[in-house]
């Protein structure tokens, strides 16, 4: 997006000197000058649409509430610490550690004639982001926000297009307790980074005793099941059929199907890792560590299975035998999970934790054997990935970080164990505010210091088709935000101009010890690449949807809720609805309730002759009943001990996991900090 020069101050609050936004570098004292791309929300009418308005002289209007920060190094407003948080700021802060697809609360965004807050992490293409075109080129698109999914949906492959919506399902649960699952029946708000959902804004429900449910989750769908790729569209009819009519109406009841589906139609893709890895003590510490698997040094090309584990642990700094807790654990881990019998029967997610677990209780035993109290205990972190067939498994404990970079930018998809960001997800304050205090980055849970009974491992899985590359690394590295500095001059070019990983992972290494260089800093840097996917099989797509119930007398059945449905012209318009008047007549809303009931059979009729044309700007607001929370444990316990259907089971891999369940359908997200029993807190790392 090519906009007009202006002043863009140093990201460095000492320096503060007034740059243009032409300079990558501060001029006067050398600081990297950000270009932070941020969504407003609130009213569209009530946001200035001349372009290069500057907002409290700070914010500079892009577009339509999208807004540049002429001034990164000073911290956003938000309320006095005597006030509480804005209640709209709730869920985003309570959903952080689902940061990879919601975005955060930058801060408050005042000076116009009504409220507005601004939002990072949303899906805007970065500095020198990069969006990937029909015939593979690509194209400089800083500034600019994402396709929205109805947009990039006919051009994708069935397996995109299943993974898309096996993303949606596994978010409607964590947005539905916070009162924002009415954010994924706005196709507005629901964008895509390749193969990743990312949503522009939470919205929330019109009527909070009365939330919506996945009945019409199925409504928006429908549009896209006519446009869907031939060989999945009968399974992705049958689908919404089912939850449009009640048959499906839990989480717990879509996920798995959608788990099986999403198996099948990856059956015979073909996938390649390239991993490198490296270690440095750093220029200002006398010994390493940190400790990775494969071992520092190593470059190799490899595939989906045991042989895909990575991972790095980093040694706490000021604690005694940090470099023994760091291998022991590493060790520890590899040895569990490269033992047949440990995945039997188990899924790769719980055979991570079990594996973390482990680890956890072996270096606990050392310390009390040695009689090791306070600092001079042992303990570590640990990030690791596990590519399992067409899903990749991550797991983490302290704050050691795993990113996905592609051409268009890049996401942390692990959230650090600290006290920081602990505050933010009990909704007690922004992330830029509550990185400020000294005590921020202490730790609230490390292996060997934090006992097992309080060990909360977190167990993500991430359904991923694109070309990408995905970094795990110790804070040598991390700290102070340096990935978002360097990704693009180091990680971009792998796919820009076929850098080979193991040349970007040691880039990434003197970067850390230039920049950085108080602590050891280890990588490991894997590049995966889809070289080939089959286009799937129907019939046996069809065979894992369950028989319709009976058809329901018309005296039987459940009258639609009442509802908005608008289908808007020109530019989509992106901002979450406001509530809806509390003075509709019952008349009204009788009316529109019996042309509704009227109007989706004809719109199931048009499907299946095949002739209904997809509008473009489809937009609708629901009014719905919820599926009651279930607990992520209990979710868990089920689905771990459900089989794959048949057709899931009909390839294995060549690689020992032939007795291992490869996609039960537990939940992705295992964080658990309950308040009631909050972890205990771990000195800061040196």
């Amino acid at each position: 997006m090519a906009i007009a020069p202006f002043t863009l101050h140093c990201a460095n609050a000492r320096c503060q000197s007034a740059n243009s936004s032409h300079d990558a570098i501060c001029q006067r004292c050398g600081t990297p000058i950000p270009r932070r791309y941020l969504w407003a929300v609130g009213p569209s009418e009530a946001f200035p649409k001349e372009v290069g308005h500057l907002i409290e002289s700070r914010y500079y209007v892009i577009s339509d509430r999208l807004v540049l920060d002429t001034s990164p190094g000073l911290l956003p407003e938000i309320p006095p610490p005597e006030e509480d948080l804005p209640a709209t700021f709730q869920p985003y802060l309570r959903l952080f550690p689902h940061r990879y697809a919601v975005p955060q609360v930058y801060g408050l965004l005042k000076g116009l004639s009504q409220p507005f807050y601004l939002l990072e992490g949303a899906p805007i293409y970065p500095q020198n982001g990069l969006a990937i075109q029909s015939d593979g080129s690509f194209r400089r698109a800083e500034g600019e926000l994402m396709p929205t999914l109805g947009e990039a949906w006919p051009l994708a492959t069935p397996q995109r297009q299943l993974g898309w919506l096996w993303q949606l399902i596994r978010l409607w649960e964590p947005l539905a307790q916070e009162g924002v699952a009415q954010t994924l029946l706005n196709p507005d708000l629901i964008r895509v980074d390749g193969s990743a959902i990312r949503l522009l804004a939470l919205e929330a429900s019109d009527r909070p005793e009365n939330p919506p449910s996945l009945d019409w989750l199925g409504q928006v769908w429908l549009p896209w099941a006519v446009t869907a790729h031939t060989s999945i569209a009968p399974f992705l009819n049958g689908l919404i059929e089912r939850l449009t009519s009640g048959a499906l109406s839990q989480v717990e009841q879509v996920l798995p199907l959608l788990d099986q589906a999403l198996a099948i139609a990856c059956e015979g893709q073909t996938m390649e890792l390239q991993v490198a890895t490296c270690t440095d003590p750093g220029p200002q510490r006398k010994q390493n560590e940190d400790a990775c698997l494969p071992q520092g040094g190593t470059f190799r090309m490899t595939r989906p299975g045991i042989q895909s584990i990575t991972l790095v642990c980093d040694g706490l700094g000021g604690h005694d035998g940090g470099e023994v807790a760091s291998q022991l654990s590493a060790d520890s881990i590899h040895r569990y999970l490269q033992t047949p019998a440990n995945l039997e029967n188990t899924t790769p997610g719980i055979a991570m934790q079990r594996a973390v677990i482990k680890a956890n209780d072996q270096l606990l035993k050392r310390n009390n054997d040695e009689q090791r109290f306070m600092r001079q205990r042992m303990g570590t972190t640990v990030v690791m990935s596990w590519v399992v067939k067409h899903l990749m498994y991550l797991g983490h404990v302290g704050d050691s970080r795993i990113y996905r970079v592609t051409p268009a930018g890049y996401t942390q998809l692990t959230t650090d164990d600290d006290v920081a960001s602990q505050s933010v997800s009990y909704g007690q304050n922004v992330y830029r505010h509550a990185v400020r205090p000294s005590a921020a980055g202490a730790l609230t849970q490390a292996l060997g210091i934090t006992d097992t009974k309080h060990l909360r491992p977190t167990i993500q899985r991430f359904f991923f088709d694109d070309e990408m590359l995905v970094l795990l690394c110790s804070d040598g590295l991390s700290d102070r935000n340096r990935v978002a500095e360097i990704w693009d001059r180091i990680l971009q070019p792998v796919f820009t101009n076929n850098i080979n990983v193991a040349v970007s992972a040691m880039q990434l290494l003197e970067a850390a010890n230039q920049l950085n260089g108080h602590d050891n800093s280890t990588i490991s840097l894997v590049h995966v690449k889809v070289r080939e996917q089959p286009v799937p099989e129907t019939q046996p797509l069809l065979e894992l949807l369950p028989p319709l119930p009976a058809e329901e007398s018309p005296a039987e059945q459940k009258p639609v809720p009442s509802a908005v449905a608008a289908v808007s012209s020109g530019r989509p318009n992106p901002e979450p609805s406001a509530a809806s008047s509390t003075e509709q007549s019952s008349a009204s809303a009788s009316k529109e309730t019996s042309r509704r009931k009227r109007f989706i059979p004809f719109l199931w009729g048009m499907v299946v002759l095949g002739t209904l044309v997809p509008v473009a700007g489809f937009r609708a607001q629901f009014i719905q009943r919820s599926p009651s929370p279930t607990e992520a444990a209990e979710i868990e316990s089920k689905r771990s001990t459900r089989s794959l259907s048949s057709a899931s089971r009909r390839q294995r891999d060549a690689e020992g996991l032939q007795n291992l369940v490869p996609e039960p359908g537990e939940f992705g997200l295992e964080l658990v900090m309950p308040e009631q029993a909050p972890a205990q807190s771990v000195d800061a790392k040196e």
